[in-house]
């Protein structure tokens, strides 16, 4: 079967954009791209390094505004609800001492409801960006800044 042919069959049995499953796999249709994920049920984890989990985790709980749902200081981790059941943030400390590699882990990007807004609250609070993406009507405004260990966080907005 073509490459053509299996696309053309896996867009019409998923209609709505529908995952389904098969033979152990889970394909999901996003736009016109299919993704298989072998045995994998979702993204529960979206994890960064810190140098400073008590930083860290003020950072994200009184300026980003995010709650707090874990926190373990004697193994350096803590959780954050992302407002997506089954998906967290999560922070460690850097085992290797020395400084946290900049921009060498994962970018959470959250969705907003009215990105200016959102900005404008995180701002107030002391949060610091790096100017803002903006795209045509249909796409997605990004606003990205830095948590104190320099990892990048963005918040978007689809409009």
């Amino acid at each position: 079967m073509s490459a053509k042919v299996k696309a053309a069959q896996v867009e019409a049995e998923s209609a709505e954009g529908q995952p389904e499953q098969d033979e152990g796999k889970i394909r999901t249709r996003r736009g016109k791209r299919e993704v298989e994920l072998e045995g994998l049920k979702q993204l529960a984890l979206v994890w960064v390094w810190v140098k400073d989990l008590r930083a860290a985790v003020a950072f994200y709980k009184e300026q980003v505004g995010l709650k707090l749902s874990y926190l373990d200081e004697a193994t350096g981790w803590a959780f954050f609800a992302t407002g997506v059941e089954g998906l967290d943030l999560g922070l460690q400390v850097w085992p290797f001492g020395g400084a946290v590699p900049r921009g060498g882990g994962a970018c959470p990007v959250f969705e907003v409801v009215n990105l200016a807004e959102a900005r404008q609250a995180l701002e107030s609070r002391g949060v610091v960006f790096e100017g803002m993406a903006e795209g045509g009507e249909g796409q997605r405004r990004h606003a990205t800044f830095h948590d104190p260990d320099g990892n990048p966080v963005t918040l978007t907005q689809n409009w």
